[in-house]
């Protein structure tokens, strides 16, 4: 009996140490980490104990179609130091998962479209205050209250993307605050 090549390949995985395997998948996207979480016990328990490879999520198209708040708060809650986390493209995402990204202290990149309160976004600016880039692509009413927060809270703010409708007079004091200030496109 001869095996086939992906029983040669998996088998061979197998046979590297965790430190060797963390590297390697810490290349691959979230997509092919979800996949070989459900190959082998070995690789799950490690693909899902390792924080390291739960620090950024930025889901490609495809994969965001997958995202759900259940799956955005278990990616939160495997990781203590989460740098990006882009919401952009996850449409079965809504505002219920926001109070989970609170407890990412250390996130850097912050990229949002769901309906959530104006108050629920100061409450995150007050725990997010390393964001040096912020994308909200939601009403313009939201935006405009919230905003002021995250200018007072976040002071290594560089980037700031708002959707379309957002009334650019009344970001006019954003400018000097933010070295980038950038307005989606009809």
């Amino acid at each position: 009996f001869k095996p086939p090549p992906a029983v040669k390949t998996a088998m061979s995985l197998l046979l590297c140490s965790n430190d060797v395997l963390l590297q390697i998948f810490g290349l691959l996207p979230l997509k092919a980490l979800i996949c070989i979480s459900q190959t082998h016990p070995r690789l799950r328990h490690l693909v899902l104990n390792a924080p390291e490879l739960w620090r950024v999520l930025d889901p490609t198209e495809e994969e965001a179609l997958c995202v759900t708040d259940r799956i955005l708060q278990r990616f939160l809650q495997k990781s203590q130091r989460v740098r990006c986390v882009n919401l952009l493209r996850c449409p079965r995402v809504t505002g219920k998962a926001l109070p989970h990204l609170q407890q990412c202290e250390h996130l850097t990149k912050l990229c949002l479209s769901q309906h959530c309160e104006p108050q629920a976004l100061t409450h995150l600016a007050r725990q997010c205050s390393r964001l040096r880039v912020l994308q909200l692509m939601m009403q313009a009413a939201i935006v405009e209250r919230a905003l002021p927060a995250f200018l007072e809270l976040c002071p290594d703010l560089q980037e700031l993307g708002v959707g379309r409708d957002v009334d650019l007079e009344k970001l006019r004091p954003v400018g000097a605050a933010v070295a980038t200030v950038a307005v989606a496109a009809a």
